[in-house]
């Protein structure tokens, strides 16, 4: 479920990385690294480097807070930057769904989070939150959804660069008609552009090298669309917002008339994926279509294990039960093994899984014990490997954790196709 506000991360989990024994390999270790903990800000955006997301600063002692059922689709985009621009200092603007299935005030009543009290603008007055915080804002970016529902994404990445608000001349007359004055930065009315193509070639040729790349915000713009919801985060961060998809059947097009029967659309993992094994690197042969996945209990649903994310959960009791096998289809040389245990999935890590083996096989060969790792309490196990062949790769659970059911969330094992010898 998606947040619905984005003031800024106050917290994070942070398990420690306990000491654990690997063998036989004796100079193998965890690569897996764990969540950094979070200093508290008094002002400002912490986002040291391999840290997935931005941290802001303590919110203010009071949020100025607006329902966004008062504003239309526009102006959501409009108050969704401004909340952006603002909070990117000091969280002061705190936008409310009351649409939400959790309720609208649930997270700011939620204990831990501790939210300061709140002033509630409305649809009345909404634009009195706009003057309030006009000073802290560079001018305008204005748009026209009627040429193309992308605008929108446009003129928030360009807005979110430039310090400025994106919207549309209607809504820019009631800023004005409110005595609201901000300078018009960039008119994207006057683009030519009309397709979704065009508009987002634009903002590549024009905007992209700007653009903050450690975070790219997916947001539909048009009916049943996502106006509000990530979009401060952009334009706090410079980050794009963009929406392109397989479904946009203009793009399709052009690419399969570029590179007829060339082209497939897939998920960006997949592409990955394809993309290294093409060009001979390792990849992860779990996500592989010729690759079967069996375990000691037929209705466990060991596919669970290797679906590519650690939202699903395998399952075993029993000591004979508790493994897990992967067969390739072929032999391949393989380099790295990662497991993603019960905390992943977001389970207590009491149920992490604290002792297992990797053992590999090539055809008709016996099975060679790779790795052994005791006294694991990480989340995640992810190890480089003395390169070895094999086909098929096995998980023996030797301890399962706190009530010995054997949970994975997850398993990724990387490899190549052997260099043939001369």
């Amino acid at each position: 479920m998606r947040p619905q506000i984005h003031i800024g991360f106050w917290f994070c989990l942070s398990f420690g990385l306990m000491a654990a024994e690997f063998a036989p390999d004796g100079h193998s270790i965890n690569r897996y690294q764990p969540y950094p903990r979070v200093a508290m800000l008094s002002e400002g955006i912490s986002w040291p480097k391999g840290q997935a997301l931005p941290i802001f600063a303590a919110p203010a002692a009071s949020l100025d807070a607006i329902e966004v059922q008062g504003l239309s689709r526009d102006e959501q985009i409009t108050f969704s930057s401004l909340q952006g621009q603002v909070n990117r200092k000091i969280p002061r603007i705190y936008l409310l769904d009351a649409r939400t299935d959790e309720g609208r005030d649930t997270w700011a009543e939620t204990a831990v989070l501790k939210l300061p009290s709140q002033v509630l603008f409305s649809s009345e007055n909404k634009y009195d939150l706009l003057s309030k915080y006009a000073g802290e804002l560079e001018g305008v970016v204005i748009y026209d959804p009627s040429l193309s529902p992308h605008y929108r994404n446009l003129a928030g990445t360009v807005a979110g660069l430039r310090r400025a608000l994106p919207v549309t001349a209607e809504v820019y007359e009631r800023m004005q008609e409110q005595g609201i004055k901000l300078d018009v930065l960039i008119d994207l009315t006057q683009l030519k552009a009309a397709s979704p193509v065009e508009v987002y070639e634009h903002l590549y040729e024009h905007y992209w090298q700007h653009c903050e790349k450690r975070l790219l915000v997916s947001a539909r713009p048009s009916r049943r669309g996502d106006f509000h919801h990530t979009r401060d985060i952009a334009a706090a961060c410079g980050a794009a917002v963009v929406w392109l998809d397989n479904r946009i059947l203009e793009l399709q097009k052009d690419l399969a008339g570029e590179f007829p029967g060339q082209t497939e659309f897939v998920r960006a993992d997949h592409y990955f994926n394809l993309y290294n094994r093409a060009h001979g690197l390792p990849f992860n042969l779990v996500m592989s279509a010729k690759t079967k996945i069996r375990s000691g209990d037929a209705l466990s649903h060991p596919a669970r294990a290797g679906d590519g994310t650690p939202a699903t959960l395998w399952t075993a009791a029993g000591m004979e039960a508790r493994w897990l096998e992967l067969d390739f289809g072929d032999t391949f040389e393989i380099n790295r093994c990662v497991l993603r245990h019960a905390g992943d999935h977001g389970m207590d890590p009491r149920f992490n899984t604290r002792a297992f083996r990797v053992q590999v096989r090539a055809d008709q060969e016996p099975w060679e014990t790779i790795l052994v790792v005791r006294g694991n309490t990480a989340n995640v196990t992810d190890i480089e490997l003395n390169p070895v062949h094999a086909r098929l790769v096995r998980i023996k659970v030797d301890d399962a954790g706190a009530d010995s059911m054997a949970r994975i969330a997850d398993v990724e094992v990387f490899g190549s196709k052997p260099v043939p010898e001369n």
